[in-house]
């Protein structure tokens, strides 16, 4: 269980930061309560004003995790980590304070994570979601009957999930460049007044190479959608 505890302790002084090469990318956010989540930053904040913002911890811009809308969109949330969970505890203290002088009297949240936050933490440095059971058939009531109706009894389909609202079926195929997709084998999932839903089944030429494109499960989308989660 990740800290929910009210914020602690006064900001320190700044110091230096070790050498960039000595960090090592993050491939998945660390559930011990080293982050933070924040809320209501500006839409043009970028990682270096939220580093700026908590001048005085030790931070880099691989650390910082914007998240955005499926189409690209900032949310204006992102998740921060730290070098321990103190060092988490004592930025929640920066709660409501105002992001920056660029930005006018704006201020921002600073929330320690709960498990209710390990869902979009998991997917933060990552990409697009691949959703499978072990019979290569969708998960929920929902997903069912779309996939019933597209695909039958047939198998070697998987669910992709936070495609960005503008991408095609090509950059789909592009996102499997090494896969066999069968040629009419991208179905993007619509509402029903037609707006995209970032998802869409994508049928494989067989099981086996449905289950090898797994390996993709949250990579990039792309570089041309920018580095969205």
């Amino acid at each position: 269980m990740m800290s929910s505890a009210d914020p602690m302790l006064s900001a320190s002084v700044p110091h230096a930061l070790p050498p960039a090469a000595s960090a090592a990318p993050i491939t998945s956010l660390p559930q011990d309560g080293s982050v933070v989540k924040m809320k209501g930053l500006p839409f043009k904040g970028s990682k270096e004003d939220i580093i700026k913002f908590f001048a005085g911890f030790s931070l880099r811009t691989e650390h910082v995790f914007l998240r955005k809308h499926p189409d690209g969109r900032p949310n204006g949330e992102a998740f921060v980590v730290f070098e321990n969970s103190d060092e988490a505890r004592r930025a929640t203290q920066k709660d409501r304070e105002t992001f920056g002088e660029k930005f006018g009297d704006r201020y921002v949240r600073v929330y320690p994570t709960l498990d209710s936050d390990i869902p979009d933490m998991q997917a933060a440095p990552n990409g697009v979601q691949l959703v499978v059971r072990s019979d290569n058939k969708p998960t929920g009531e929902k997903d069912h009957k779309v996939f019933s109706e597209k695909f039958g009894d047939r198998y070697g389909v998987l669910k992709m999930k936070g495609i960005p609202f503008k991408a095609t079926a090509m950059d789909v195929r592009k996102f499997f460049a090494n896969y066999k997709i069968k040629p009419e084998g991208v179905s993007f999932i619509m509402h029903a007044d037609g707006r995209p839903t970032g998802m869409a089944f994508i049928e494989f030429e067989t099981p086996q190479e449905a289950v090898r494109a797994m390996e993709k499960d949250r990579a990039k989308f792309g570089p041309e959608y920018g580095d969205r989660f």
